[in-house]
């Protein structure tokens, strides 16, 4: 599935819909592509695991661009306390991002673990295998462990 990133939270139905027709995404994203571009400009490779939190047709709450925002803890937690002062219904609404936030994570630390086990893997089964040989001479056994 093609991934955009973009700089800013997309928040709302009409946004994330404007992004799909234009880049014909499947998955918006704020930090993929700065990730990629640091690791290409290293010369490393990348590879992105991403869960999706809300879906294109789920508005994120108003307030969530506010606090997508670079800022210090003192700033993030009076945005908090001015969103939920101004509407109090902010509160449910920013509870429920966070529960949905910690099932994410936990969606996101096992398909972690998972790529890792299957990487792990690989690269015993390729390390257990002797180089090939220059000039048919014989190969080495590989270290024991």
């Amino acid at each position: 599935m093609l991934l955009v990133s973009v700089h800013r939270v997309a928040a709302t139905v009409a946004e994330k819909r404007d992004l799909a027709v234009r880049t014909a995404a499947g998955i918006v994203d704020m930090e993929t592509h700065a990730i990629a571009t640091a690791a290409a400009a290293a010369g490393l490779p990348c590879r992105a695991v991403r869960v999706v939190s809300d879906d294109a047709a789920q508005p994120l709450p108003a307030e969530v661009a506010a606090l997508a925002r670079p800022q210090s803890a003192v700033r993030r937690l009076g945005a908090v306390l001015g969103a939920v002062g101004r509407r109090p219904s902010a509160a449910v609404d920013l509870w429920r991002l966070y529960e949905h936030a910690v099932v994410d994570g936990r969606t996101l630390a096992a398909a972690l673990e998972r790529l890792c086990g299957e990487m792990a893997d690989s690269t015993a089964v390729t390390a257990a295998r002797p180089a090939a040989s220059p000039a048919g001479s014989a190969a080495d056994p590989p270290p024991a462990p």
